[in-house]
């Protein structure tokens, strides 16, 4: 956890000094969480006075991508993917985890510290980079739907659903089973940017493989996923680039 906090200030030029992350276990008084969690709107919880405040997400995937399974963590997720469609404060998102020993970055746009600015941004540096994040951790949230997260408490699963659909009663326990066009918009527009998020950063790896139309989801199940697909729904997508030199697979013809 420590090492992906670390790289990412590193990467993202965020001098040691400056470099503050706030973390939900450290923040929240895990002995006492009913009262940290008691709103009743999870807009006004600690989870989203924090990122009000924050200049990006950063989440640190596991090595099982359990955190993909999370409700709190998709409420984060959905209300920093809908800030590229201009519903909510404009915030990069950011992936790490722990792979080989040490930290591997997904990150959102140019990283200004290592890899200069938009204008000479390194691609090949880039692709080196994200080649390094495992490949099934991508395909793992290639796979993932947000509004199919769990919750310990079934109620904070009710809220934080219903709040994503924009629905006025937050305690409508129908969201659950009763999934209405309003709903399914919301849940797609935010599922269709996560998605294009880890297609971009594996488009040129599934190139090289040959299975961009059918990129796996390698040890998380057998879910097929066509990368181009997936781009094209990708719809809040504000800047793409990716580098095809050196690639064997990519010809003149």
């Amino acid at each position: 956890f420590i090492a992906c906090c670390e790289e990412h200030a590193r990467l993202r030029g965020i001098p040691a000094a400056k470099a503050t992350y706030w973390v939900c276990a450290y923040a929240n008084r895990q002995n006492e969480l009913g009262i940290e969690l008691a709103a009743t709107d999870p807009s006004k919880t600690p989870f989203r006075r924090a990122m009000a405040l924050a200049s990006g997400v950063l989440l640190i995937v596991d090595p099982l991508a359990a955190v993909f399974s999370r409700i709190w963590v998709a409420y984060e997720l959905f209300c920093t993917l809908m800030a590229e469609r201009g519903d909510s404060d404009g915030k990069t998102l950011d992936f790490a985890t722990v792979h080989g020993g040490s930290a591997k970055l997904l990150a959102d746009g140019p990283l200004f510290g290592a890899e200069g600015d938009l204008g000479g941004w390194k691609l090949k540096e880039q692709h080196r980079r994200e080649a390094e994040f495992p490949a099934e951790l991508i395909g793992a949230g290639l796979c993932k739907r947000l509004e199919d997260a769990d919750a310990t408490m079934e109620i904070d699963k009710v809220r934080i659903l219903n709040s994503m659909a924009g629905s006025a009663d937050l305690d409508d326990r129908a969201i659950l089973t009763e999934k209405g066009v309003e709903a399914r918009a919301a849940y797609g527009a935010a599922n269709a940017a996560l998605h294009g998020r880890f297609a971009s950063a594996v488009l040129r790896l599934a190139v090289e493989r040959g299975t961009f139309r059918c990129f796996g989801s390698g040890r998380f199940g057998d879910t097929c996923v066509d990368l181009m697909a997936t781009l094209a729904e990708y719809e809040t997508c504000r800047r793409f680039a990716v580098s095809f030199a050196d690639c064997p697979s990519m010809t003149d013809e």
